[in-house]
């Protein structure tokens, strides 16, 4: 196994790393943080619409069919953004263990923070589709509620996003 260099860690493999830079963490926790807080905004919105906009009526599908629908795409969407961050995650890492490059590593966190948001984001499509084809907007506030509590526990932090250059520079999960 390679000894530390003086700029940081040894990789796996035993190329050297770079220390962290702390500037670009702020920045890419000041990016995530904007993105964030305009997800998290999303859900109350939705759930404000519901309630301005008209209930209608499906001659297809009765309001109970559409609720029970909607919830079962939103339980679906909920577990599934865990499991998909999860897996792209690791793909990231194991990319950086490669690359070593933190600003790129940082730029690809981005994408899959995004990707996992407009998962969670379409919980509040489907408490929408509740309130309009719905049983109604009241019927849908579990819905958005839900939305609203998987966007905020993925609210980003420093410890999270330097958890994840230690966990990447180890090559570990």
């Amino acid at each position: 196994m390679a000894a530390a260099s003086s700029t940081g860690a040894s990789s796996p493999g035993g190329a050297p790393r770079p220390a962290v830079d702390p500037d670009l963490t702020r920045r890419h926790l000041a990016h995530m943080r904007i993105v964030a807080g305009i997800a998290i905004t999303l859900p109350v919105l939705a759930a404000a619409a519901g309630l301005a906009l008209e209930t209608r009526a499906s001659v297809l599908i009765p309001k109970l069919g559409i609720t029970v629908l909607a919830i079962g795409l939103c339980l679906w969407f909920a577990v599934s953004a865990e499991r998909d961050a999860r897996r792209r995650l690791e793909m990231i890492k194991r990319g950086f263990v490669v690359h070593g490059e933190q600003r790129r590593l940082q730029r690809e966190h981005l994408g899959v923070y995004v990707a996992v948001l407009l998962r969670l984001e379409a919980i509040t499509v489907c408490g929408l589709m509740i309130s309009v084809a719905g049983n109604g907007p009241i019927a849908a506030i579990p819905v958005h509620a839900i939305a609203l509590i998987q966007i905020a526990r993925t609210w980003p932090t420093e410890h999270k996003i330097l958890l994840l250059l230690r966990r990447a520079a180890a090559g570990t999960r």
